[in-house]
C-alpha cells in the first residue's frame, strides 16, 4: 500500500508512520546513503550478477562477504541476502562476476496504490441485480460487459491468475473455494513461504479486494468477478508488519514462484519501494531495474503474462521531471528532479500490461497516472466524483475481510457495506463490531481495481481460445477494446483544482486509455 501516497492525499494512516523518499535533487541518488540503514543482519540486499545465472560458490562468497542468502534464484542470476555492513557491498562488487549490489530496505515511499476519499460519500444502499445483492452496485462490469461475456464462458479452472498483493483472504464467502493452496505463497523478505498463516492474513484487506474484482464467484451472495470459473492464487508481497511497503525481493520472488508453478497470469497492483522512480544512472537503482526486468522476462518465456496497475499520483510516466513525493516529505528546498528514463516499476518494465483507471464516465480518472507509450489499456478503477447507476459512490464495490485495515478506514467515507447485520445494511457506526456481519465489502477505487479487471478479462481469453504469449493476448484485448479518444486539452480531471493534464495521441493508442477501455464481450468473441 501507498502509505505516503495515501496519507498525502486524504489525511490517512498518519499513525502508521510515513516513510521517507530517496531520490537526491540532481541525479535520481538516495538522498541519504542506504548506509545508514545498515545497522544489523535484517538489512536486505539483491546481488545482480552478469551472467543470468547464479555462480556454484555465491553463498560461500556472500558468507566471507559477511552476508547470508536469503533465497537464491538462478534462472535470473539474483541472489537475496541479508548483511549488516557496508563492507558488504564493497566486498561483493569487487567480484568480477557481480554486476551489482543494492540495498532494498530501510526507507521507502510506496506500496499498493489506491485513493481514499477525505469526506463522506452517500451511504451505499445496494440494490440486486441478477443472483448477487450487490450486482445493482457493479457498474464497472455492466460497462465491460462482463455478464455478456460471461454467458460465453467464465473461466475454466485450469486458467491460474495469480494476485500479487497483501494476501488472499478465501474464509469470505465469494471467494471460498476460489483460490489454489497448493500455488499460494508468501514472498515477503524475498523467500517463498507456502504457510497459509501467511498469505491467507490479509490484514491489509487490499488483495482480497483485488480478488474479488477478478474472481469472486457467482453464488448469490455479494458480488461477482470478471472470470469466476478462474482459479485464484495469492503471492503476498506484503503486509502490515511490513508497513505496506513492496519490496523488490517480494517481486523477485513472486515472479519466480509464478513462472515455476504455472500461473497464466499475474495480476500486480502494486509498485515497488525503496524508490518512487528508479533511476538507471544510480548504480543501486540500476541493479533493481535490471533484476525487476529479468524477473518479469523469465516469467513471460513460461508463459505468464502481467498486468500492472499504473498507480495513483496523477503523473504523466512519459514525461517524468520530478519525484511526486517532494518537497515536503524530506524538508529539502525544492522538488528532486528526475530525468525520463527514470522508471515506475513495475509498470515501466518491458512486457508488462499497464493499465489506467476510468470512472462511470469514461474519462480519466482524477487520480490516474497516465502516459502515450507506457498505458496498454484503461477499465473502470472508479472516481468518487462521478456518481454511478446503483452505487452514488462511484467506486468499485468488491469483497474485503472484516478484521482489515481498510474495512476499518472504508467506515471514514461511507464504504462499508456488510449484509447480515442487524438492519441488512453496515451502519457505518465506528462502534460497530463488523464480526455481527455475515459478509463484508467495501468501495474503493484506484488503478489497484482498473488492473483486475483486465487481468479477469485476459482469464476469459485464455480460457476460451487457449494459452497464448504475452504479445498475442494484448493484441487480442487491444483489438477488442473500445477506443477512447483523447478529451480536449488541456483536460481538467475532478475536482476542479487539480492540476490540468494534456492528453497525447499515437498510433491508434493515447496517454489517458492506451487502446481503450477493455471490453470483456469482445474479447471472448470469436473473431479472428
Amino acid at each position: 500500500m501507498t502509505m505516503r501516497a495515501l496519507s498525502k492525499r486524504a489525511g490517512l494512516l498518519l499513525a502508521l508512520g510515513v516513510a521517507l523518499p530517496a531520490c537526491s535533487a540532481n541525479s535520481g541518488e538516495p538522498t541519504g546513503s542506504h548506509e545508514d540503514a545498515l545497522e544489523g543482519p535484517q538489512t536486505t540486499f539483491i546481488v545482480l550478477y552478469k551472467e543470468r545465472d547464479v555462480p556454484r560458490n555465491a553463498a560461500r562468497a556472500i558468507q566471507n562477504a559477511g552476508g547470508e542468502v536469503v533465497a537464491s534464484y538462478s534462472s535470473i542470476g539474483v541472489v537475496i541476502a541479508h548483511a549488516g555492513t557496508q563492507a558488504f557491498v564493497t566486498t561483493l562488487e569487487n567480484d568480477p562476476r557481480v554486476e551489482g549490489v543494492a540495498p532494498t530496505t530501510g526507507a521507502g515511499v510506496s506500496g499498493l496504490p489506491v485513493k481514499f476519499p477525505h469526506h463522506k460519500l452517500p451511504k451505499p444502499h445496494p440494490t440486486p441485480s441478477g443472483t448477487e445483492p450487490l450486482g445493482g452496485m457493479q457498474w464497472n462490469m455492466d460497462q465491460i460487459h462482463a455478464k455478456e461475456a460471461r454467458a460465453i464462458t467464465d473461466g475454466r479452472r485450469s486458467v491460474v491468475v495469480g494476485v500479487m498483493d497483501s494476501g488472499i483472504d478465501d474464509r469470505v464467502v465469494d471467494l471460498q473455494g476460489q483460490v489454489d493452496h497448493s500455488r499460494s505463497v508468501s514472498c515477503i523478505g524475498g523467500a517463498a513461504n507456502t504457510d497459509p498463516a501467511g498469505w491467507m492474513n490479509d490484514d491489509i484487506g487490499h488483495g482480497t479486494h483485488v480478488a474479488g474484482v477478478i474472481g469472486a464467484k457467482q453464488n448469490g451472495h455479494g458480488v461477482v468477478g470478471v472470470a469466476p470459473g478462474a482459479t485464484l492464487a495469492s503471492v503476498q508481497v506484503t503486509n502490515l508488519s511490513a508497513g505496506g511497503l513492496v519490496y523488490p525481493e517480494s517481486f523477485i520472488c513472486g515472479m519466480q514462484w509464478a513462472a515455476t508453478h504455472g500461473f497464466d497470469l499475474v495480476n500486480a497492483s502494486i509498485f515497488l519501494d525503496p524508490w518512487y522512480y528508479a533511476c538507471p544512472n544510480d548504480p543501486a537503482q540500476r541493479v533493481i531495474l535490471k533484476a525487476s526486468q529479468r524477473a518479469v522476462s523469465f516469467a513471460a518465456s513460461r508463459g505468464v503474462t502481467v498486468v500492472v496497475a499504473a498507480s495513483n499520483e496523477d503523473q504523466d510516466l512519459a514525461h517524468v521531471t520530478v519525484d511526486p513525493f517532494s518537497p515536503t516529505d524530506t524538508g529539502s528546498t525544492g522538488p528532486r528532479p528526475v530525468t525520463n528514463d527514470c522508471k515506475l516499476l513495475p509498470v515501466e518494465l518491458n512486457g508488462v500490461i499497464a493499465v489506467s483507471a476510468v470512472g462511470f464516465d469514461r474519462n480519466l480518472a482524477y487520480y490516474s497516472n497516465h502516459g502515450l507509450g507506457v498505458i496498454d489499456l484503461t477499465a473502470p478503477g472508479g472516481d468518487l466524483h462521478v456518481p454511478a447507476p446503483g452505487n452514488d459512490s462511484g467506486q468499485i464495490a468488491s469483497t474485503i475481510p472484516s478484521y482489515s485495515l481498510f474495512y476499518q478506514i472504508a467506515n471514514s467515507y461511507n464504504g462499508r457495506i456488510g449484509i447480515g447485520c442487524t438492519d441488512g445494511l453496515d451502519p457505518n457506526d465506528p462502534n460497530a463490531d463488523p464480526s455481527t456481519c455475515a459478509e463484508t465489502y467495501a468501495l474503493l477505487q484506484g488503478t489497484s481495481l482498473s488492473a483486475p479487471h483486465v487481468t479477469g478479462v485476459a482469464a476469459l481469453a485464455i480460457s476460451r481460445f487457449g494459452n497464448m504469449s504475452t504479445g498475442e493476448l494484448m493484441a487480442r484485448l487491444d483489438h477488442a477494446a473500445t477506443p477512447l479518444a483523447c478529451p480536449a486539452n488541456p483536460y481538467q480531471p475532478y475536482p476542479a483544482d487539480m492540476p490540468a493534464l494534456t492528453c497525447e495521441s499515437g498510433h491508434f493508442t493515447t496517454g489517458f486509455y492506451g487502446h481503450g477501455e477493455v471490453d470483456a464481450l469482445a474479447t471472448v468473441r470469436r473473431w479472428w
